[in-house]
């Protein structure tokens, strides 16, 4: 997990203003810091921090991998909070997958289906915080899918952001 916030904040550090050496340095550093967790993550000794280990992989590694490898990564993080018990770094998965599988380009009704099944199964263990993210994204490719008058709105279906905000006002 350590090995994931380092990447982060080793990629994030490179600027436009960094000079080409450092930041291919920066970036090889980094590629084998994210090829040193994957290693760990196969060691059985090791496998207790997999959900931990694979969830920042899922954020790390669109420096390094293709979208593909990402999504796996990210679908790998949900799954193991099965064997791991960890729900937390198991539902980061799940946005990860969001992010990731609409920028690689996924079908929109496939990536609906497969949302609303990651966010069906969260609703059952009663997790609010990624079932609405879960729920945004599917709103957002609903947007797409059904054009509207007002497409930067998200109201439908999945998700409606005046309903969401006045509530979420009145519980603060």
């Amino acid at each position: 997990y350590f090995v994931g916030v380092v990447v982060m904040v080793n990629v994030a550090s490179i600027t436009p203003d960094t000079p080409d050496d450092d930041a291919l340095r920066l970036i090889k550093f980094n590629r084998h810091l994210v090829e040193v967790t994957q290693t760990l993550l196969e060691n059985p000794i090791t496998a207790r921090i997999r959900t931990k280990g694979l969830t920042a992989l899922s954020f790390t590694a669109p420096w390094f991998e293709t979208y593909e490898d990402c999504i796996e990564f990210s679908r790998a993080a949900y799954d193991t909070r099965h064997e791991m018990g960890d729900w937390l770094h198991g539902s980061y998965g799940t946005t990860c997958f969001a992010v990731q599988s609409f920028a690689a380009g996924m079908e929109l009704s496939e990536y609906q289906r497969q949302l609303s099944a990651y966010r069906d199964s969260l609703g059952m263990r009663g997790d609010v915080h990624s079932t609405t993210n879960l729920a945004i994204h599917l709103q957002s490719a609903d947007n797409f899918i059904k054009p509207s008058p007002e497409p930067h709105r998200l109201s439908g279906a999945y998700f409606n952001e005046d309903e969401w905000l006045s509530q979420a006002i009145s519980e603060s």
